[in-house]
């Protein structure tokens, strides 16, 4: 048997496939339709119709939510009027790369399914909570959030 001319095995191009195969028009439209989903969540927390923390419940609690996960955090930040000026989110995100357990994550790739990776254990998204409340400019302890605040300064009020 010869290699058909475009070398897409006939099952996946037909869609009838096995395991993970995928036709490759059907992917492109699951492609597009996330984008969309994505596009529609950041612009709806651009008009003030849903919070970043709306956003972020979405990707933490539902199945659904996945897709909102390649958003990039300093993007949805930006969007929204609550985290204050391109500087602030800037330097929030700087802190977060900070205390990240990967080395040196460029900004694009610090998303919300990487704030929410299972891998950190909620330390990433401890830490992002921590520093939107507090409003801190640097980690409230030595090696936050990986160790214990050994100094036995009480943190929070």
């Amino acid at each position: 048997m010869e290699p058909a001319s475009n070398s897409i095995p006939t099952n996946a191009a037909e869609n009838v496939a096995h395991g993970n195969l995928i036709a490759p028009t059907r992917a492109t439209e699951l492609s597009r339709s996330a984008r969309h989903h994505r596009a529609e969540w950041t612009v709806s927390v651009a008009e003030g119709l849903l919070s970043v923390n709306d956003v972020l419940t979405s990707v933490g609690g539902s199945n659904e939510g996945r897709v909102l996960g390649a958003i990039s955090l300093r993007q949805l930040l930006l969007a929204s009027d609550e985290h204050g000026p391109q500087t602030r989110v800037n330097q929030l995100i700087e802190w977060l790369k900070e205390i990240s357990d990967s080395s040196d994550p460029s900004t694009r790739k610090i998303t919300l399914a990487w704030l929410f990776d299972p891998r950190s254990q909620g330390k990433r998204l401890v830490a992002y909570c921590d520093a939107i409340h507090n409003n801190r400019q640097e980690p409230p302890w030595p090696g936050f959030p990986f160790s214990e605040n050994t100094a036995g300064e009480q943190t929070h009020e």
